[in-house]
């Protein structure tokens, strides 16, 4: 009963059916502490948040950029290339550039 309940409290939208569960996991009015109220929940994935985060970031960037016709004003706002670097691994990149790239 308790998974019957979770499933209707995740798509519980607007047309109140199973259609599209696998795309609609985690709606905006179900936050972590509702679903602890349900039971039987061990883990909460937030799949596509960060991405729809950094979408959204990039796009109010380009905006910033566009509308003052260069970098100038968006350098105090975002990271420095070092740290993006230091995000990808990039030292372990370029070992192993130097090992199999020859």
């Amino acid at each position: 009963m308790q998974k019957k309940t979770l499933l209707a409290a995740l798509t519980r939208r607007r047309t109140n059916n199973l259609k599209g569960l696998s795309t609609t996991l985690t709606p905006d009015h179900l936050d972590s502490k509702r679903v602890k109220t349900l039971g039987s929940v061990s883990m909460m994935i937030y799949g596509n948040c960060g991405i729809r985060a950094a979408a959204t970031a990039m796009q109010e960037t380009f905006r910033r950029i566009i509308a003052d016709g260069g970098v100038q004003n968006v350098y105090k706002d975002i990271l420095p290339a070092d740290e993006i670097f230091r995000i990808q691994n990039m030292h372990e990149v370029k070992a192993a550039e130097a090992r199999f790239l020859r």
